[in-house]
């Protein structure tokens, strides 16, 4: 399994439809397949995977075949790619002409168990913003409620997202993970465990856990990227920044950093996706009060759209915040129905398909449109292919839309100029060692869950065997995460309401998951990591520390961009004249930098 995150069933990281706005993603656009030279590479390599189905299909399109009989993409060709893109950036003036805002989507049908659990998460929200059907007093939402609701979500998203990586990554190897399951599912427990001991008090109260968490999260681009690490031999040598406060050696095993890589850069291309996803939301909101969107025409007339309906509140009425409607505990996971349906998927693999070798009950879990499959694979490879070239050849100009897409503002862009060479060239190397393996792991993903031509029985049992292991223990792995991820979340320095002095910290998320954990519950072949015992001293070790359940609810601000783009996503040129990022913020990096 990949990673894992609330994301994949919520609500997806894909930017709304601002006012007035063309589709942001056009679907089953042939942008690049459309090209008559790309079209005919396209069909030769398909005949050569016939042949030989050790060929993969971006490699064939980009670079031809090893026999020489198809070369690699022309520079006349790639210039037709290149043109392509900038005709579909003067389409589409509202998307980013950089970076991209759909979700790559190989599978069509939703799997059963994540349709159960968006079920409950849909009724659970439903319920929460209009009351259950049989209440008397109904209540209303207003847009701009959906628009924070949404943002909130995608937030939350984030985070999960960097804690997916983390809850199985270890400071002691360099936050590389191991491409033995085995060995993660142990290094995830350790990181549950972590959550329990509390270092420091009061303000400065975090667990043992969060400072791994706070560290690693500033690793996974790096680990992506390839900026730290140095080949020796069979081995690697990590040797990180003063900025990671790591500055030991460590010896690598080369097979576990390239299933590191590959799961960073997952990370690290959904949060570029997130990020597009909440500057959309923000541009939104901030357009939603003109007349058509347009600040140009004025201010709309204020209408209180809902004075004339009887008997109804806002929801707002009802005290509940943005947070706590976009949370789910353990708990709720454990409850929702998501752990039966999971079992009964596995049950049906195994007995069906490949304990009676039920061929037709085998094929159902494999997708068997691989014509559109392989489109989308080449349709993909050769954009990331375009934007190179295009990134390659991007002018000083370009490089300040580049940063503003970004959600750079222009002063911290004013100060990024001085080393415009120098940050145009870590653009293209960061680019171009995701697109490489972002690439390679889509078609690896298609390869391994279609139904290819040549697949004969014995080939279809092998894909189904692996796809079986990844859905072995996929609950409890789905529980561990939820349940880190919300205490984690209560450690993070969060904007309060209008009103609040400074900043504070959103401990209700951790109270939330622990007074509704899984872990409190009995389940079935799972390990309970010392059950409501380990609950009841967390709560002890936190009262201790000074830190305690508000009985208050506030209301907190998301994840803002510029704490993302410097704590996160930050480029190494940025520490040539800055001081070195050590905490996280949702709002201004620079005042928590010293924690």
């Amino acid at each position: 399994m990949k990673f894992l995150f609330l994301s994949t069933f919520l609500l997806m990281a894909q930017a709304p439809l601002a006012l007035g706005q063309r589709k942001l993603v056009k679907e089953g656009l042939d942008l690049f397949i459309d090209i008559p030279e790309l079209r005919q590479r396209k069909d030769q390599c398909l005949r050569a995977i016939e042949k030989d189905d050790t060929i993969s299909l971006p490699d064939c399109l980009i670079k031809g075949t090893e026999d020489g009989k198809l070369g690699p993409i022309t520079p006349a060709v790639r210039e037709k790619m290149i043109q392509a893109l900038e005709a579909k950036a003067r389409d589409d003036e509202s998307s980013p002409e950089y970076e991209a805002l759909e979700l790559i989507r190989t599978q069509k049908k939703m799997d059963p168990a994540i349709k159960k659990l968006g079920e409950f998460y849909f009724k659970k929200l439903n319920e929460s913003l209009y009351g259950k059907h049989d209440a008397e007093k109904k209540l209303y939402v207003s847009h701009s409620a959906f628009y924070e609701i949404y943002k909130s979500q995608v937030s939350k998203n984030l985070i999960e997202s960097l804690s997916s990586y983390c809850i199985e990554a270890e400071r002691s190897k360099a936050f590389i993970l191991s491409q033995d399951k085995a060995k993660r599912m142990s290094v995830r427990k350790k990181s549950i465990k972590q959550l329990k001991k509390i270092e420091g008090e009061g303000a400065d109260a975090v667990s043992a856990g969060y400072k791994d968490w706070e560290v690693c999260m500033q690793a996974i681009q790096n680990i992506c990227h390839r900026t730290i690490y140095k080949h020796k031999k069979a081995k690697l040598v990590i040797n990180y920044s003063s900025t990671l406060t790591l500055d030991e050696k460590y010896n690598v095993e080369e097979a576990d950093y390239n299933y590191s890589r590959i799961r960073a850069c997952s990370v690290v291309g959904y949060l570029k996706i997130a990020r597009q996803t909440i500057l959309k939301i923000t541009e939104i909101q901030r357009l939603i009060n003109y007349v058509d969107g347009d600040p140009s025409k004025g201010r709309k007339d204020p209408v209180n759209w809902f004075k004339n309906l009887i008997g109804k509140d806002d929801f707002k009425s009802t005290g509940k915040t943005y947070d706590e409607l976009t949370s789910m505990t353990s708990g709720e996971l454990a409850k929702s129905g998501f752990l039966e349906e999971d079992k009964k998927i596995l049950k049906r693999i195994t007995e069906d398909c490949l304990k009676n070798s039920n061929m037709q009950a085998c094929r159902e879990f494999l997708n068997e449109e691989v014509d559109e499959q392989y489109k989308l694979a080449a349709e993909y490879a050769l954009k990331l292919e375009a934007m190179m070239e295009k990134i390659e050849k991007m002018k000083p100009d370009k490089l300040k839309k580049f940063l503003q897409e970004q959600g750079y503002e222009d002063k911290r862009i004013q100060e990024l100029e001085k080393f415009a060479e120098e940050l145009k060239t870590e653009v293209i190397e960061r680019f171009r060692a995701e697109k490489e393996l972002l690439i390679t792991q889509l078609w690896e993903e298609i390869r391994a869950k279609t139904l290819a031509k040549t697949d004969d029985d014995e080939k279809i049992k092998s894909k189904i065997k692996k796809i079986a292991e990844e859905l072995s223990g996929r609950g409890e792995e789905f529980i561990q995460l939820v349940h880190y991820n919300n205490i984690i979340s209560g450690y993070l320095t969060v904007s309060g309401r209008p009103g609040d002095k400074g900043k504070v910290r959103n401990v209700q998320s951790i109270f939330r998951e622990l007074n509704d954990s899984a872990y409190g519950q009995e389940i079935e072949g799972f390990d309970d990591l010392g059950g409501q015992k380990r609950l009841e001293e967390i709560k002890k070790e936190l009262a201790q520390a000074g830190i305690v359940h508000l009985e208050e609810k506030r209301e907190v601000e998301g994840l803002s961009i510029k704490a993302l783009n410097k704590a996160v996503l930050n480029y190494q040129v940025e520490k040539l004249d800055e001081k070195p990022v050590k905490g996280w913020d949702t709002i201004d990096q620079d005042e928590i930098a010293s924690n």
